[in-house]
C-alpha cells in the first residue's frame, strides 16, 4: 500500500506523543508563561488521551484561562483541548448573580471575592438566616471549592 501525501498535508497532521509525554509537554508550555509559572500550576490538572487534552482547575482571571487554553492548543501533539478551567472572575459573577435573586443579599449588602475557587463572603445582613442563605447559595455554584462566610448580622434600625 502506498500513500500519497503532499508536504503541506503532512505538515498539517498532528504529531503523536504518548499520553504521559503529552501531559508533560502541555505542563511545560504552561510553565513557560510567567503569569502561570508565578501562580504555580498546582491548581491546574492536565489530562491527555490520544491527543485530546483536558485542562481542569482554577485560575484567577478569564484572560489567564483563555491563554492557558491557547498554550495547550499550541503544544505539539495536541489535537483538541477540553476547557474545564474555572476563573475566579466567573465564580464571583455566578455567586453574585445567585445572591442577587434574594432582596436581602443584594451586592450592596454582601461582597463576593474568590481566590482559586475559594469564595469569601463579607458584608452585613439583617438576620442570621440571611447570612446562612448567602453561604448556601455560594456553595451551590459549580466550581466553588469552599466558602468562608464573614457576613455579619446587623439588625436594621426601625
Amino acid at each position: 500500500m502506498t500513500l500519497s501525501v503532499t508536504a503541506s498535508q503532512l505538515e498539517r497532521c498532528p504529531g503523536y506523543l504518548p499520553d504521559p509525554d503529552l501531559e508533560e509537554a502541555v505542563r511545560t508550555s504552561l510553565e513557560r508563561w510567567s503569569p502561570l509559572r508565578n501562580l504555580s500550576l498546582a491548581g491546574i490538572e492536565v489530562r491527555a488521551r490520544d491527543g485530546r487534552v483536558a485542562l481542569a482547575g482554577h485560575v484567577p482571571t478569564e484572560a489567564i484561562r483563555r491563554r492557558a487554553l491557547e498554550l495547550a492548543r499550541g503544544t505539539w501533539g495536541v489535537v483538541t483541548v477540553e476547557d474545564l478551567l474555572v476563573s475566579d472572575e466567573q465564580l464571583v459573577a455566578e455567586v453574585t448573580a445567585r445572591l442577587a435573586r434574594h432582596e436581602e443579599l443584594q451586592p450592596s449588602r454582601v461582597r463576593v471575592v474568590s481566590y482559586l475557587g475559594r469564595v469569601t463572603l463579607s458584608g452585613a445582613v439583617a438576620a442570621a438566616e440571611h447570612a446562612e442563605l448567602a453561604c448556601r447559595e455560594a456553595q451551590a455554584v459549580p466550581g466553588v471549592t469552599g466558602v468562608r462566610n464573614l457576613v455579619e448580622t446587623v439588625p436594621d434600625p426601625q
